[in-house]
């Protein structure tokens, strides 16, 4: 029988309260959870960000219209994958959305890594 401690037992008090007043038959997240779920969302603010001043920085210096347009697209992935996140949460983690929300991250990761080796190429040659 472990002894809990005061923190550990008023986050597993709210966190029942709220199941209980919701009625969504959740259990209460566990400190871990939380942590995890605070990394990926600073995760998500960083990505944001460089995507971000990677479009305006491509809007200004890049020569080619193809790489303009990339980055466009490239803003429209983060939309959408902001999006779906929201919705993960909004939704409780709908297997379907959620699993919509990993692939568009993975898209997401993929489209940034081919812009940038496209970019690359073109100042090389």
């Amino acid at each position: 029988f472990k002894q809990k401690t005061a923190y550990e037992i008023r986050l597993s008090l709210v966190g029942s309260e709220m199941c209980k007043e919701t009625g969504l038959g959740l259990r209460p997240a566990t400190v871990a959870q939380v942590w995890i779920s605070l990394f990926h969302r600073l995760g998500a603010v960083i990505v944001t960000v460089a995507v971000v001043s990677l479009y305006f920085k491509i809007r200004k210096l890049a020569s080619t219209v193809i790489v303009k347009v990339s980055s466009r697209r490239l803003l429209i992935i983060l939309l959408l994958q902001w999006t779906l996140g929201m919705y993960t949460i909004w939704l409780v983690k709908d297997p379907i959305i959620t699993s919509l929300h990993v692939v568009v991250g993975a898209t997401l990761l993929a489209f940034s890594t081919l812009l940038t080796l496209r970019i690359n190429y073109q100042e090389t040659s």
